[in-house]
């Protein structure tokens, strides 16, 4: 291994060119990583929800829910199914067995269970959802009047909130990076006939024949194809209803006279919407909020910025909604980011004052160039390993800024220093390596052994924090690889090729550096004349730690503080309307 490493020192040229194409591979895999919130997780579960309108739970248990149940038992690797049989729903929650390399497999064997159930007539048709973090929410859009926002908007003011937000989502689909934009406070349109009864018994016409002509016209669907000169035609019959006074013109009736009567005479028609069943509030005002989640390959602050661009072109457009961005999930991105690079420049500049102090300024700056070459090589390996940019990783590099740095210390120092006992500066190095490699490396194999658990803990916590252990692990590893292959090639370069004064012990204790070593020197005498009393007592004080930790140090895993966001839940008596819990 020795005559490897001598390789690398002394072909400084191949060496750094090999140095420079590694962090050129670097910089493009740190340019190209996805930055997001939190990292792509799978959480091994899966929703079936079926919607039975008009259905009281004990309906829904037994012709949905046993049914499903009973289907669902045909699927492997399902570890538990839960039912939950609410009024007019049934919702079915999934678990999955930890650890399965591939879970679609599994979801497509669900959605073939249930389509193989039989459930009855009036039942809309279930949705399967896997619950990931593959798409994650980035901006919310907020669209309230800017006249009178307080009050419940009417059938016209919502039409101009509605079409506004419509024509705001249909440009953001155009964001190649946008996966769903969902809506809230979003109601559909529909179209409401008021039949006048007194109008219906003069008519002799019932309810029944009412909505039987309104059926059979309001259709669509192929009508077969016509064959013409040698030309086939497709036929389809077009007759669903687009605007409300097409309703008006409906025959309900008719004679062989050529007398109709028509859903006019006897009705009234509304282009209206559904009626709210929850009110979306914004700042006080009523709000039409659109929710953007990105794809699981998009950017989080890419996407944002263009969401975002995209409400400053168009809000222009629109002079009577005033549109608002909220839960803006990048900017906590963005902190985070900036935190890392303040944390790396307050390293820096501190590794680079206690080096300059410790080891002079060449030593110090060829040192303190290997913190963002690590970095940049690191990189490399974290995106190959499909970790991105997001709270967990960037608290892994965060930690292990201070150590990373360690390895690259060891080899210069002791380079430095044998060169001050007078050895040439390329047998000082080779000595140097040849005394500290075996040492380098069991620590970093102690400090790996503790954070490798880490890469094997289960659940849904564990792949959470799967990153903390790769990321530092990773780091360990470049850190040791460059302190031993590119940092001698390196001091080859800029160490003087022969000490002009040879180091003695009185020259240890000069300086301002000296004065620790002096000190430190003087402690160590006392702890070794007296050493078995000081590992008696470290022995008692360490044990006499832990009984006191295990007594007053209460264990929380999340411990709780500096939330954001805080919610608020009111509850009223049976059959209080939305209006009287806006009072």
């Amino acid at each position: 291994m020795i005559k490897v490493l001598s390789y690398f020192m002394e072909r400084r040229l191949v060496t750094n060119m090999f140095l420079a194409m590694l962090l050129a591979i670097g910089l493009v895999s740190f340019t190209s990583m996805n930055r997001e919130a939190f990292p792509k997780v799978t959480l091994d579960k899966v929703v079936v929800q079926t919607p039975y309108p008009g259905g009281t739970p004990e309906e829904i248990e037994r012709l949905i829910s046993i049914p499903l149940e009973k289907q669902l038992r045909s699927v492997s690797n399902i570890k538990e199914v839960r039912s939950y049989n609410l009024e007019n729903v049934n919702v079915i929650m999934v678990f999955l067995n930890e650890g399965l390399p591939d879970t679609r497999i599994v979801v497509d064997d669900i959605k073939d269970a249930v389509e193989r159930t039989t459930l009855p007539p009036g039942t809309i048709t279930p949705t399967i959802e896997e619950i990931t973090t593959d798409k994650q929410q980035v901006v919310d859009i907020a669209f309230s009047l800017k006249k009178n926002p307080d009050k419940v908007p009417g059938t016209e003011e919502y039409r101009i909130l509605r079409d506004t937000a419509k024509v705001f989502e249909d440009k953001l689909f155009e964001l190649n990076d946008v996966a769903e934009v969902e809506r809230f406070g979003y109601r559909n349109r529909q179209f409401l006939v008021e039949a006048d009864p007194k109008l219906l018994n003069a008519k002799r016409i019932g309810l029944n024949q009412l909505l039987n002509a309104l059926n059979l016209r309001n259709i669509d669907m192929p009508s077969g194809v016509i064959r013409l000169n040698g030309t086939e035609y497709l036929l389809r019959t077009r007759g669903q209803f687009d605007e409300a006074f097409e309703m008006r013109t409906v025959p309900i009736v008719g004679n062989a006279t050529g007398f109709m009567t028509v859903l006019q005479d006897v009705a009234k028609v509304f282009d209206t919407y559904e009626d709210p069943t929850i009110y979306e509030r914004f700042n006080g005002s009523h709000v039409i909020v659109l929710r953007v989640w990105k794809t699981e390959t998009a950017d989080i602050i890419t996407t944002a910025n263009a969401a975002k661009t995209v409400v400053e072109q168009m809000k222009e457009r629109h002079p009577d909604v005033q549109v608002s961005t909220f839960l803006d999930q990048s900017s906590e991105v963005v902190r985070q980011i900036n935190d890392l690079i303040l944390n790396f420049i307050t390293g820096f500049i501190l590794v680079v004052a206690a080096l300059f102090f410790i080891l002079g300024f060449r030593l110090s700056m060829v040192i303190s160039v290997a913190i963002p070459s690590i970095f940049m090589i690191a990189f490399t390996l974290i995106h190959l390993a499909g970790l991105t940019i997001n709270t967990i990783t960037i608290f892994a590099l965060v930690m292990v800024l201070g150590m990373m740095v360690d390895n690259s210390i060891v080899v210069a120092e002791n380079s430095f220093r044998l060169l001050q006992e007078g050895q040439p500066r390329s047998q000082a190095i080779l000595n140097s390596l040849k005394e500290v490699v075996a040492p380098l490396i069991v620590t970093m194999l102690v400090i790996s052994s503790a954070f490798a658990p880490l890469l094997f803990m289960s659940g849904i916590i564990g792949k959470f924090v799967f990153g903390i252990p790769a990321v530092i692990l990773i780091v360990l590893f470049v850190s040791l690889v460059f302190a031993l292959v590119f940092l001698p090639a390196w001091l080859n370069t800029f160490l003087p090729k022969q000490s002009r004064s040879h180091l003695s012990e009185d020259d240890e204790e000069q300086g301002g550096f000296g004065k620790i070593v002096k000190l430190y020197r003087k402690t160590m005498t006392i702890a070794l004349r007296y050493r078995y009393i000081v590992i008696g007592g470290f022995t008692v004080f360490f044990f006499g730690l832990l009984i006191l930790a295990g007594r007053f140090l209460p264990f929380i895993l999340f411990p709780s503080g500096g939330e954001d966001q805080i919610d608020i839940r009111t509850y009223a008596v049976q059959g209080t309307t939305l209006e009287q819990n806006l009072a």
